[in-house]
C-alpha cells in the first residue's frame, strides 16, 4: 500500500517542481527589488490558489492563472487569452501592483516601529496617478525599516493583499462578472477600464466573500488586503487605478467587518 502511494505521490511532487521552476522563467525581467515578494512569488501564489479552489471550478483555469506584465500603473483585471482553438482564463496583474502590494505592505510594517508612517504614506500615495512609476517609500535607508522582524511582516502583509486581490478577479470568472462586462473592459483607446466602476457593489461583494475562502484555504490571512482598502478609504484624493482593488461604494469598515467575520468562521470550522 505505501509503495503504491509513494509511486502515486512522485509524479504529482515532479510537477509541482517543474510548475515552480517554470514560474521563474515566466515572470517577466524588471530591475532587482529590494523586497522578497515579486512577480515570481505571485506566479506561486497563483497556483496555491488554482489548488484549494472549489474543483467544480479548478477546470476553467491553467495550472497558472495569472498573467503579468510590465505596466507601471497598478492594476489587476480579469482576461482571456486565445491560442488557436482554445483560451485560458486568468488574471493580469501589473508591474504597478506588485510596487503597490510591496509599498502597502512595508509602510504598514514600519507603521509598527514608527506610529504615523503608514498615515503620512497615505498622503503621497494618493497623489499617484499610475502615469509613472510608484514612487518609493520615504526614508528607506532607515536600518530600523529592515529588521527581520519588519521584513517578516512586509512579506506576510504582501502575500495576504495579492491573495484577494487574484482571488476576487478569479471570483470574477466563474461568477459571471466578466462575461458580463467584458464588451465595457476597454475605453475607446484600448486602455483597462477597472471593472468594479462597471458593476454594482453586490457584485463586488459576492466575488469578494467567495474569494476570503480560496485565501484562507491557501494560508493566507485577511489583513493585508484590509490594510489595503484602508489605504485606498483614507486616501485624501482617490486615483482612478484604485478602482481596480476596490468597490468605489464598498467602505473599508464593511470590508473589515466582513472578512474578519468569514475569517473567524473558517477558523472555526476547522477546528482551529
Amino acid at each position: 500500500m505505501m509503495k503504491q502511494l509513494s509511486r502515486s505521490v512522485a509524479p504529482l511532487f515532479l510537477l509541482a517542481m517543474f510548475l515552480a521552476a517554470f514560474a521563474e522563467d515566466k515572470a517577466p525581467k524588471r530591475a532587482e527589488s529590494s523586497y522578497d515578494g515579486g512577480f515570481s512569488t505571485i506566479l506561486r501564489l497563483g497556483m496555491d490558489i488554482r489548488r484549494v479552489m472549489e474543483e467544480k471550478h479548478r477546470p476553467n483555469f491553467p495550472g497558472n492563472p495569472v498573467f503579468m506584465d510590465l505596466e507601471v500603473t497598478p492594476q489587476a483585471r480579469t482576461a482571456v487569452l486565445t491560442d488557436g482553438g482554445s483560451s485560458s482564463r486568468g488574471v493580469y496583474l501589473s508591474a504597478g501592483f506588485v510596487d503597490l502590494a510591496n509599498y502597502v505592505a512595508h509602510a504598514r510594517a514600519i507603521d509598527m516601529v514608527e506610529p504615523g508612517y503608514f498615515e503620512r504614506y497615505l498622503t503621497a500615495l494618493s497623489g499617484e496617478t499610475g502615469e509613472l512609476e510608484l514612487s518609493r517609500l520615504p526614508n528607506l535607508e532607515n536600518p530600523a525599516y529592515w529588521t527581520l522582524r519588519v521584513r517578516n511582516e512586509q512579506l506576510s502583509q504582501f502575500n495576504q493583499v495579492v491573495g484577494m486581490v487574484l482571488s476576487i478577479n478569479l471570483a470574477h470568472h466563474y461568477h459571471g462578472h466578466h462575461e458580463k462586462y467584458a464588451a465595457r473592459l476597454q475605453d475607446g483607446e484600448g486602455r483597462p477600464v477597472p471593472m468594479a466602476s462597471l458593476m454594482s457593489a453586490g457584485e463586488w461583494l459576492k466575488s469578494m466573500r467567495a474569494a476570503s475562502r480560496n485565501s484562507l484555504e491557501a494560508g493566507l490571512g485577511m489583513t493585508g488586503f484590509i490594510s489595503l482598502c484602508e489605504a485606498i478609504d483614507r486616501m485624501p484624493s482617490r486615483p482612478a487605478w484604485t478602482e481596480f482593488f476596490m468597490h468605489r461604494d464598498v467602505s473599508a469598515s464593511k470590508i473589515r467587518h466582513e472578512l474578519t467575520i468569514l475569517e473567524a468562521r473558517f477558523f472555526t470550522a476547522k477546528g482551529i
